[in-house]
């Protein structure tokens, strides 16, 4: 999970990144910031899954940073930490969309309760895209997995242009025992392929067990498509 702190007082900010560089080796600092405005160029630059935000900031308090960095679409997951009490910091924090609101000093079991919740939230919500991936639905179809669902063919529509009412080409290729020796080497031909011909729109899934690779082309406008191959 890629963090960033950010928060003015150096010495909290500090100790905040070497305490989460030995919590745990899966938490990755990726920057820190003193500010609101430098914290927006970080979330910028570096698209961390979680941010841990101080509220209480020169130039750009924390509070106007996160509706900021909302307003521009991001949802990056939010930690806020605060020495204030005042529920009225909540309320609006928790209107911005944050996973927690820590008070200063913050307790350390309460710290690594939280990111281990964010971790495996970011998990769930992770395998999940993942299922919606056109690889995953092939997958299912040739296992007999798949099942029709309306709001998943409406996604996959509007995600890939791909719809299971349209035509389809599909092309399942062998390679028996050349499967190893070539499968970068056929991942790079079908990349370039892909990318030398944008108007037609592919998918493939490798078959370890069955040494092969199932190409298939959706969105067909046209009956001759490997032409140019």
């Amino acid at each position: 999970m890629r963090i960033a702190v950010i928060e003015d007082e150096r010495p909290i900010r500090e100790g905040l990144v070497h305490i989460l560089n030995k919590i745990s080796p899966e938490y990755q600092v990726v920057g820190s910031a003193e500010n609101g405005r430098e914290g927006l160029i970080l979330l910028e630059e570096q698209d961390p899954d979680l941010i841990l935000l101080d509220i209480q900031m020169p130039d750009m308090n924390g509070l106007q940073m996160l509706k900021e960095a909302r307003e521009r679409g991001s949802m990056t997951k939010v930690v806020i930490l605060t020495a204030y009490s005042d529920f009225d910091y909540a309320k609006k924090a928790i209107a911005l969309g944050i996973e927690n609101y820590l008070l200063k000093p913050v307790n350390l079991t309460e710290l690594k309760n939280t990111l281990s919740k964010i971790k495996e939230e970011i998990f769930v919500e992770q395998r999940g895209k993942n299922s919606l991936s056109l690889e995953t639905v092939i997958k299912d179809a040739l296992e007999g997995e798949y099942e029709e669902d309306s709001r998943l063919e409406e996604t996959l529509l509007e995600k890939y242009g791909f719809s299971g009412r349209k035509q389809i080409y599909c092309m399942y290729l062998f390679m028996g025992k050349y499967y190893d020796s070539e499968q970068k080497e056929a991942e790079l031909f079908l990349e370039e392929f892909r990318e030398h011909n944008p108007d037609k729109k592919m998918c493939w899934l490798w078959r370890e067990k069955k040494q092969s690779v199932f190409i298939c082309f959706y969105d067909v406008k046209a009956k001759k498509i490997l032409y140019s191959i």
